[in-house]
């Protein structure tokens, strides 16, 4: 039975969809390039994050290494849609370079100058704490932000597009300390453990003045309103 040309190009779009599916299938059960890259590197360098965001610090302290000169600032402050709640617990900043092969580390840098809290008027701003931050992103103006920019206004003294010999980085690790809705004003100790390790500090134009800077998003502490927690929908500034 000869089949008529709209037949014919039924069944050529019938095909067309099925293949359509069947490559969606294959490509969903496939890992992200990403993924795969990131299984890669922790296959040959265990001491990544499981995503790959850092290198861990599993290694010791290695004093040949060089100590953060500058602490961090906020390069900037602002609200996204999928961040969670604002930031109603104070937050407090420094990093150190850890290698990506040994995990050896260096000292810390100190602290940021203050904490950064949504609603806050003393937030890290370069110059802190003399100098304040711009009222667009701090007092009243910041009362909903859950999105923070930490960075550093001179170069890092490691290159991390530049491996060393040994094909390894020392990368700068941001590490975060998340105080109590009372302790505003009052700075973690320099106690080495304290501390959670989130990101890397990474070279950017994006933000005048900063050379090298790390998005804090998607590590908010609040989440969800947890009142037991220090974890309101408004903060107290506000």
């Amino acid at each position: 039975m000869e089949l008529s040309s709209s037949n014919v190009w039924i069944i050529i779009l019938i095909i067309l969809i099925l293949a359509t599916i069947g490559f969606s299938i294959w490509v969903y059960t496939l890992n992200p390039p990403y993924m795969k890259n990131c299984d890669k590197l922790r296959k040959e360098n265990p001491v990544w994050s499981e995503n790959c965001a850092y290198p861990q610090a599993t290694g010791k302290l290695d004093t040949s290494m060089a100590t953060p000169t500058d602490p961090l600032y906020m390069a900037s402050f602002s609200y996204s849609t999928a961040g969670g709640l604002p930031m109603c617990l104070p937050l407090w900043y420094r990093f150190r370079y850890v290698n990506s092969k040994s995990g050896n580390y260096s000292n810390f840098s100190k602290w940021s100058c203050s904490s950064v809290i949504a609603g806050g008027t003393n937030l890290p701003c370069v110059g802190c704490p003399e100098e304040s931050c711009s009222d667009k992103i701090s007092g009243p103006a910041s009362c909903s932000f859950n999105r923070v920019v930490m960075g550093v206004t001179t170069d890092l003294q490691y290159n991390t597009l530049s491996p060393t010999g040994d094909g390894s980085i020392n990368a700068a690790v941001v590490y975060r300390y998340v105080g109590k809705s009372t302790d505003v004003d009052t700075p973690p100790s320099d106690d080495p453990t304290i501390g959670e390790p989130l990101g890397m500090l990474a070279l950017t134009s994006s933000y005048s003045g900063y050379t090298n800077v790390f998005t804090d998003i998607g590590n908010n502490p609040c989440p969800a309103i947890n009142t037991s927690a220090g974890c309101p929908s408004r903060c107290s500034a506000c």
